[in-house]
């Protein structure tokens, strides 16, 4: 603990958080007024609550978009959400331009439920 009685400051952390709150900035601007920090301090993790989704912003020097779906998806787990996604950062790029990725069966059920005349109801001609 630093002598201000708070944690330590991590680059990287507090690059992420910077990142996130540039993606919160945005969404409020494009009319996603919902989106909010998801915690304060320490327990801020650079993730965006108050969406049906789980979103965790990542600002990564090497782009792992593994290691960044798994803490999207253990966040989405912890908050009982089965949609999640992950924002990436883009080196010289405003954030507008940054990458939303989701693993393929989190994208499936975005789809169907976005347009449900995809998949037809059981008993029905395809």
């Amino acid at each position: 603990m630093s002598d201000t009685g708070t944690e330590p400051r991590s680059g990287n952390r507090w690059r992420a958080i910077a990142f996130r709150d540039s993606v919160l900035a945005f969404l409020h601007e494009s009319g996603v007024h919902a989106a909010h920090r998801s915690g304060t301090g320490f327990d801020d993790d650079a993730s965006i609550a108050g969406l049906p989704w789980t979103v965790h912003a990542h600002r990564q020097r090497t782009l792992s978009l593994s290691l960044s779906q798994d803490h999207a998806a253990a966040r989405a787990a912890e908050a009982g959400s089965e949609l999640y996604a992950s924002v990436h950062y883009r080196k010289s790029h405003p954030v507008e331009l940054a990458y939303v990725t989701m693993p393929l069966d989190v994208f499936a059920t975005v789809l169907v439920r976005l347009h449900p005349e995809l998949s037809p109801t059981p008993g029905s001609a395809a």
